[in-house]
């Protein structure tokens, strides 16, 4: 099974993550900040996966999931999963969340459900290129719900490799940007990186999901790492200082428009 990389906030649980068909696994010291809500306890690891075990992962007393409701459902799990909860699927389900895509159309679908707790999280683009979703994870944060951040490096226009001359394939969702629109996201990039690079972060990809863990709300950041080496920038970001409040002001000052997401 495939599972694609976290990156978490902070370092301290230890996680399992799984790359590829061959199951290579990669060990790392990492915080969970999902907010599971079991016992009243939020920035923790979620509950439910230890609950087996007899006592929440998070340390507080046995959890009541999987069977009864938690705090972080409201609502029986039965009566918000209905169908899904069939057979030994029920032991699977932790938590429900929606994954926000055409941001404009379907964000308020998202707010709506997390008010009603239909939902536990939420997935989003964020990252420095494009930041429309701060209000729903404003949302996020007055629920009381997980917010998992995709598209971090903006399809690779922040990852450092992708100049003005560079010619995509035609099968990648790059190549239909005019040569135009091209430079001015590397022009951007460009600026970011000097704003951001510097001290312990040493590559733009370090300062990015850097720049994604600090934003407040945010939970988990997801990588789209195709081997190990494209992992440890990502990952060791997890465990760097928060940047500075100064170089967060200055990203704020080169945040002009947010650049279409993939």
């Amino acid at each position: 099974v495939c599972f694609a990389p976290f990156v978490f906030p902070k370092s301290g649980a230890s996680r399992r993550f799984f790359l590829g068909r061959g199951g290579v696994e990669v060990m790392a010291r990492l915080m969970v900040r999902l907010r599971a809500g079991c016992g009243g306890v939020t920035g923790h690891a979620p509950c439910c996966a230890s609950a087996r075990a007899g006592r929440c992962s998070c340390g507080t007393p046995p959890c009541p999931c999987p069977s009864t409701p938690c705090r972080s459902f409201g609502a029986s799990r039965t009566e918000r999963i209905g169908p899904l909860l069939v057979g030994a699927d029920k032991q699977k389900i932790r938590f429900l969340g929606h994954s926000v895509s055409m941001y404009q159309d379907t964000a308020g679908i998202s707010a709506q459900w997390m008010k009603d707790r239909r939902i536990d999280a939420v997935q989003v683009v964020l990252s420095p290129f494009n930041r429309e979703a701060r209000g729903l994870i404003k949302t996020a944060i007055a629920c009381d719900c997980g917010v998992v951040v995709r598209e971090c490096l903006a399809n690779g226009f922040l990852s450092g490799a992708i100049r003005e001359d560079t010619i995509f394939p035609e099968s990648s969702l790059n190549a239909r940007y005019p040569r135009e629109e091209i430079a001015e996201r590397v022009g951007y990039a460009n600026e970011l990186s000097s704003a951001m690079i510097g001290g312990e972060i040493e590559t733009l990809v370090q300062a990015t999901y850097r720049w994604v863990l600090d934003q407040s709300g945010v939970s988990l950041a997801l990588s789209g790492a195709k081997d190990l080496r494209e992992m440890e920038d990502p990952v060791s970001a997890s465990s760097l200082s928060p940047l500075g409040p100064n170089i967060h002001k200055e990203t704020e000052s080169l945040y002009k428009k947010d650049f279409g997401a993939a």
